[in-house]
């Protein structure tokens, strides 16, 4: 029983010796560097976010998703500013009632 402590008190005593790695220290030495593809990666994620939250309100907000559609399709092919695009967006967005 005795030789089981001590070879406990041995492994603990070698444990504490070794100085322990922090999870931040593994990560500082590798950096990343983003490619092209990653980028055309990231894009396609937001495109299929962007579908699905587009058919998830199509689903519950018929005539929601029915403006943005054509709020989308005018915008799309006349030429303009893409930052007043977005203040319209976002105008008609903030003027919808929630209920």
């Amino acid at each position: 029983m005795e030789e089981n402590v001590l070879s406990n008190d041995t492994l603990q005593q070698t444990n504490e010796s070794e100085e322990p790695v922090e999870l931040t220290e593994l990560f500082v030495q590798k950096k990343k560097t983003v490619t092209f593809g990653d980028i055309i990666l990231f894009q396609a994620i937001l495109c299929v976010i962007a579908a699905i939250l587009f058919t998830a309100l199509n689903i519950f907000n018929n005539e929601l998703a029915c403006e943005i559609y054509e709020f989308y399709s005018e915008k799309s092919s006349a030429a303009g500013n893409i930052e007043e695009t977005f203040e319209m967006l976002h105008n008609m967005l903030k003027a919808v009632p929630i209920s």
